[in-house]
């Protein structure tokens, strides 16, 4: 399986159950609502909880439509302790699908009970923490066997590598109106795992499976979207007393 990136775009991958069909910027822009999506159908009638790492740029992922279908969703929201991520409110359109209020803090520290969220969405977070990886364990630990983490960062940090050794920051972001979605002045974080290669690399070492991507490098547009499986708990049926779920093999 090759991972050479094209020099523009690469067409968005399939996660298992997701709607098939489509290309181009609108289904590369619906990525990760496809995957949730496809996740869902995988398992009907299931309640799906949802953790978004990152509530200053929280999104919709199709979840309210989930919803409306009937599914049982909540959703987790948490972010670093920082004047600007506070500063952004609302709840991404989720409504009364959120459990309380966001929680703040120590993204390293934040109590996440293991094994707990069927898809944890990680986006415009990693480019401005630091210990990425102490943060990523994290959110990989509370999601469940199975479950699907999704990735995506703007990219921009892998351009601004920390030339000089111990180098901890970069360029500020560009400041925008609260309530937007996006965070207004924070710094970027430096650090090589924030790039594709950063990304995958990471997620192989940690025994993740890359099942859906889009990474888009050229001017004016550097995007990273990756969505990783977790491996299934291979005692999880002997454990359930064949109450679980029946999994298909995976390749």
């Amino acid at each position: 399986m090759g991972d050479q990136q094209g020099a523009a775009a690469r067409r968005p991958g399939t996660a298992p159950g997701a709607t098939g069909g489509g290309s181009g910027p609108a289904a590369t822009a619906d990525l990760f609502t496809r995957c949730a999506h496809g996740y869902a159908a995988d398992r009907p009638g299931e309640p799906l909880a949802v953790l978004y790492a990152g509530a200053a740029t929280a999104r919709d992922i199709g979840l309210t439509a989930l919803a409306a279908g009937g599914t049982d969703v909540r959703v987790r929201l948490i972010d670093e302790d920082h004047p600007a991520a506070r500063a952004v409110t609302g709840d991404a359109g989720l409504g009364d699908l959120v459990d309380g209020p966001a929680t703040w803090g120590d993204l390293r520290t934040i109590p996440l009970a293991p094994r707990s969220f069927g898809i944890v969405l990680c986006s415009g977070l990693l480019e401005r923490v630091h210990h990425a990886e102490l943060v990523l364990d994290r959110l990989v630990a509370a999601l469940k066997p199975g479950g699907l983490l999704l990735l995506g960062t703007s990219g921009r940090a892998a351009r601004f590598p920390g030339a000089r050794p111990g180098a901890a920051r970069g360029p500020r972001w560009p400041r925008r109106r609260v309530g937007t979605g996006a965070p207004p002045a924070f710094r970027r974080v430096s650090g090589p795992l924030v790039s594709p290669a950063g990304l995958r690399g990471y997620l192989s070492q940690r025994g993740l499976v890359i099942v859906a991507s889009d990474e888009r490098n050229g001017p004016g547009t550097d995007r990273i979207q990756l969505v990783a499986r977790k491996a299934e708990d291979p005692f999880a049926r002997v454990i359930g007393g064949g109450t679980g779920r029946r999994q298909p093999p995976t390749a």
